[in-house]
């Protein structure tokens, strides 16, 4: 952290939470926050409205896969996840964790097209 430097690693924050967010939003999940109120260490999303399996299997599938994804809290439970993203990620460990997060989608069925959010990401890492 002190060789990064505190405005770097918080930019860097930044525009990782933003990768991760437009991954997943390219697969039909949606940001819970407006713009202005996100966080670029944590993220929550929505599932989509036509979602095809339950908030636990979901989260369980993402699991096996290796990505760890919190509940919402019990008012909100079922509605969608929470996804830390903060610390020292590289390009490795966020590639792996929108991969998780695509292939848990795809066996639990959802209606997605294979890639996309991968796309997202690898384009963004790429800075195109």
């Amino acid at each position: 952290m002190l060789e990064e430097g505190l405005p770097e690693r918080y930019k860097r924050h930044k525009e990782e939470a933003e990768l991760i967010r437009g991954s997943l939003v390219a697969i039909g999940f949606h940001v819970m926050a407006d713009e202005g109120y996100r966080a670029p260490t944590l993220s929550v999303f929505l599932y989509p409205e036509d979602m095809p399996v339950t908030d636990t299997a979901f989260r369980a599938a993402c699991s096996s896969e290796g990505a760890v994804l919190a509940a919402f809290p019990v008012v909100l439970a079922g509605k969608g996840f929470r996804m830390g993203h903060m610390g020292n990620l590289d390009k490795h460990i966020l590639i792996s964790a929108i991969a998780a997060i695509e292939r848990a989608a795809l066996t639990c069925d959802f209606k997605i097209e294979p890639g996309a959010a991968l796309a997202v990401m690898q384009r963004g890492l790429a800075g195109k």
